[in-house]
This record gives structure tokens, C-alpha cells and sequence, in this order.
């Protein structure tokens, strides 16, 4: 988004997103340090399972959607 001149966030110096890619982090791995279950899921098809397993558990967890930067 720091490219996007027009954007307010950029003449705020606000960023209320952006690209977590370096350092890559293990969302998964951080997740369960925690001691927290966690999944991840790269197909649309397979977040309605993932919801589904994590609401059954009746705990709380992480699904990571991978999401396409295309």
C-alpha cells in the first residue's frame, strides 16, 4: 500500500495493512507454541471444513487462508 499515493494511510504514515513476507512467519508454528491448534488452508474448497473442525473442537484455533497475490 506504500506505493498507493492517493491513499490517506500513506500521507498518515498509518499502514493498517500490509504483506507479511520478510521475514516469512510460520503462523502455524507460532500458533502451537501457544499452545494453540492450527491449520492451513490454500483451496477455498477446504475453509468450510477447517471452520468446521475448529467451531467442533469447542478451542480456540488458527486457520491460515493463503490467499493469492495475483
Amino acid at each position: 500500500m506504500k506505493n498507493q499515493a492517493g491513499y490517506s494511510s500513506v500521507a498518515l504514515g498509518k499502514f493498517i495493512g500490509m504483506d507479511l513476507v520478510n521475514p516469512c512467519i510460520d503462523f502455524q508454528s507460532l500458533a502451537t507454541s501457544m499452545g494453540i491448534s492450527a491449520c492451513r488452508v490454500t483451496q477455498a474448497a477446504d475453509i468450510t471444513a477447517a471452520v468446521k473442525i475448529g467451531i467442533a473442537s469447542g478451542k480456540t484455533n488458527l486457520i491460515e487462508v493463503v490467499i493469492s497475490a495475483g
